[in-house]
């Protein structure tokens, strides 16, 4: 592909200092030294001048640019699955030129980025006529027309913004402005993970704050009694805008948010069914959205429901012919009403700090309480046993284990499946985020074995 490519560019033109020009552009100035049989007669024919420190820092940059052409370079960079992704320059402490290489790895090595300076100090020092300095090496040693070498194993955020510098958050956060403006706030929470990612990007920006957070809102699922209507409080929260064909009006695209945890299978089937049917039929009311939410769209008199707890609305169950009765729906409206109501009144600020609300929302969608009376009428022993059901897996705590064995299991669930940082609940002297956590623990273990 390459001695193609050289080919080409000798057919193109006959004058050999053009063409040498453009096979550096394009296959990199090793190949372009290798054609004409050296440095030596490279120099000659461009006529080049190596105390000129801006032509060495071009050929340098290409050097690096094109090394994993080079047969050599490249096995040696493929031994450590290192990528060249971009060669940064800019004037040194010293005053000399300063190269930065950045490169991708998934190397763990501490002394990957000394390795690839000193790799590459040597790789350019054999092929160039110029001296070379590390980065780390002391100012006083570095002469002048000498080009430092740096290099940066690069972390990237969603957005595939590297986050090496300092100002590179800053960075992100501008750049992440500008698409909020030009494609929508769905859009570029969509590209760093979602909404409460695109949240931590702007927790100083009370303006943009202020827009993410009414994106969150309220509304009643209706169902139609003989006599009354029975009304369902649910949360939503703004997922996405909706347009018709000449982008003349837009709507909010929704997702439902609700617990139906203290549901039977059979409670869970027929509420799915009412949620379903109420979606379709659109029988809400006292939907609440907030102004700024209001302000992106055309029309917020009507709204698109189209998830249910992120999941499609036409995934719920929906098979079987909806008949639902009265006494059912009111039954099934008490219950849902009691969880609801419990949850409400736990539901607390989260922020990083304060875990509380992460932890209690997490434990209450996923425990299951079970009782069994080990003793006789006269005298019961109950025995209360609570299930968690975590992505398939099974974690359970009982009544007969002490307080601090009950702690320890719902602490490694919660460790495990990201809910918390890694804490130690034994330590003595516990750092105020483990109080934290253990307080919320505490919290839920009280509710469930009242």
């Amino acid at each position: 592909m390459i001695r193609e490519s050289i080919k080409r560019i000798l057919k193109e033109n006959t004058d050999l200092k053009t063409n040498l020009k453009k096979m550096m552009d394009q296959v990199g100035i090793y190949f372009a030294v290798q054609s004409v049989g050296g440095f030596d007669n490279f120099d000659k024919i461009l006529d080049l001048n190596l105390s000129d420190p801006d032509s060495n820092l071009l050929m340098v940059k290409n050097f690096i640019k094109f090394s994993n052409r080079n047969p050599r370079i490249k096995k040696m960079l493929d031994e450590d699955n290192i990528k060249i992704v971009d060669v940064e320059d800019k004037i040194s402490n010293s005053g000399n030129y300063q190269i930065n290489i950045l490169f991708d790895t998934d190397d763990p090595a501490a002394n990957i980025e000394s390795w690839v300076i000193s790799f590459y100090k040597h790789e350019l020092e054999n092929f160039f006529p110029i001296k070379f300095r590390k980065v780390y090496e002391p100012n006083f040693s570095i002469k002048k027309g000498e080009i430092v070498l740096n290099a940066t194993k690069l972390k990237y955020d969603n957005l595939g913004n590297t986050l090496n510098e300092e100002d590179n958050k800053d960075f992100a956060v501008e750049k992440l402005k500008k698409m909020i403006d030009n494609i929508g706030i769905f859009k570029t929470a969509k590209s760093v993970g979602g909404i409460e990612n695109l949240k931590k990007y702007f927790a100083n920006d009370t303006d943009i704050l202020k827009i993410i957070n009414s994106l969150k809102g309220t509304m009643n699922l209706i169902y139609h009694s003989r006599k009354e209507f029975i009304e369902f409080p649910v949360r939503f929260e703004i997922v996405s805008i909706q347009k018709n064909t000449w982008n003349s009006n837009s709507w909010p695209q929704v997702n439902l948010i609700y617990d139906d945890s203290n549901f039977d299978e059979d409670e869970k089937e027929l509420f799915d069914q009412f949620v379903y049917y109420t979606i379709s039929d659109l029988n809400i009311g006292n939907v609440d959205i907030k102004p700024e939410a209001q302000d992106m769209y055309k029309d917020v008199h009507y709204i698109a429901i189209d998830f249910v707890n992120g999941k499609n609305y036409k995934s719920l169950d929906h098979d079987v012919e909806y008949y639902q009765i009265d006494d059912d729906m009111k039954n099934l409206h008490r219950k849902y009403m009691e969880n609801n109501k419990l949850n409400e009144s736990r539901r607390l600020t989260e922020n990083e700090e304060d875990p509380t609300q992460k932890i209690l929302n997490f434990l209450l969608r996923r425990y299951k309480v079970e009782e069994r009376n080990l003793g006789d009428e006269q005298h019961p022993i109950i025995f209360r046993t609570v299930f968690f059901d975590v992505n398939g897996e099974t974690y359970v705590i009982s009544v007969f284990q002490n307080k601090r064995e009950q702690i320890r299991v719902i602490t490694d669930m919660l460790i495990i499946h990201n809910v918390i940082e890694p804490i130690d609940p034994y330590e003595r002297q516990l750092d105020p985020y483990t109080q934290k956590v253990i307080r919320a623990i505490k919290t839920f273990l009280n509710q469930v074995f009242k």
